[in-house]
């Protein structure tokens, strides 16, 4: 454990045994349900730091929230540093007209200056215009545009947002035409085997994306194990953000296999996740 990573541990483990004992809760009485004492005794110590569904889970036992440090990083512009920030907070609360609104501002386009500046806006740009309108040919152009301005076939390591709009133009594909969602398949992967110049949390998105691609073709069996080698995945690199759609994704895939047990196990946690870490769930499945 690097010293960064030592000191959010042990900062995070003594304020939920601050508030644990707040609320006369022995670890015992923490743990029951949720995890072995042990695992607690751990936590409080900072010798481990909790997934995100195991720390909400003691988030919502102990009806405390931690949505301050959960918010997912952005993609920000080089000039226009607070837009980014306005993009980011549109986006995530899927509240796209007034994105779009805001992205039309003349101040903002006259901010982008680079590459990659004008990437980052076709990207969301795109987005935006498919949620809003369910129009593939427009959002196509942007996001392709977008993914014009640095992207090239033979390129080795591509960067996050270049994963995140190949994935986006494929699922809007796969969604309207039942397009083959190779590229959805070759994002995936590149990101489980490491194939990519930098992890951005927005990564989880692809996870999503593909998942739900082969939801809506029917590949129940092929998303659940997506779902579970994403959700995995995203645990790994301590991260909470699109966790809850994922789960409640996964809920719609056991329902579709009539397996109620597993449908409200993850139902229930799309629930606590979304509640802890104040998530706006995308049930528009």
């Amino acid at each position: 454990m690097n010293q960064f990573r030592n000191t959010s541990a042990k900062s995070l483990g003594n304020y939920l045994k601050a508030q644990r004992k707040a609320r006369h809760l022995s670890q015992a009485e923490l743990s029951d349900g949720i995890c072995s004492q042990s695992m607690i005794s751990g936590i409080e110590k900072g010798n481990y730091i909790p997934s995100s569904l195991l720390l909400a889970q003691i988030c919502h036992k102990l009806q405390i929230s931690l949505n301050d440090t959960a918010l997912s990083d952005y993609f920000e512009f080089s000039n226009f540093q607070s837009a980014s920030h306005k993009i980011e907070q549109l986006c995530n609360e899927h509240r796209y007209a007034e994105l779009i609104k805001f992205m039309d501002n003349e101040d903002i386009l006259a901010s982008l200056d680079s590459n990659d500046d004008f990437q980052k806006y076709y990207y969301y740009y795109g987005c935006a215009t498919y949620q809003l309108s369910k129009q593939a040919d427009p959002a196509l152009r942007y996001l392709q545009l977008a993914l014009q301005y640095t992207y090239h076939t033979d390129k080795k390591y591509l960067s996050s947002i270049e994963l995140l709009i190949i994935s986006a133009i494929n699922l809007i594909k796969v969604k309207v035409a039942n397009y083959d969602n190779h590229d959805l398949e070759f994002a995936f992967s590149q990101m489980m085997n490491g194939v990519y110049s930098n992890y951005s949390e927005n990564l989880n998105i692809v996870v999503y994306q593909y998942a739900l691609a082969l939801f809506h073709e029917g590949q129940i069996r092929n998303a659940i194990q997506v779902l579970d080698t994403g959700i995995k995945w995203i645990t790994s690199k301590n991260s909470n953000f699109m966790i809850a759609d994922l789960y409640f994704l996964l809920a719609k895939c056991y329902e579709k296999k009539a397996k109620l047990k597993n449908k409200n196990e993850a139902l229930n946690n799309a629930t606590v996740l979304a509640r802890v870490y104040k998530q706006v769930v995308n049930k528009e499945i």
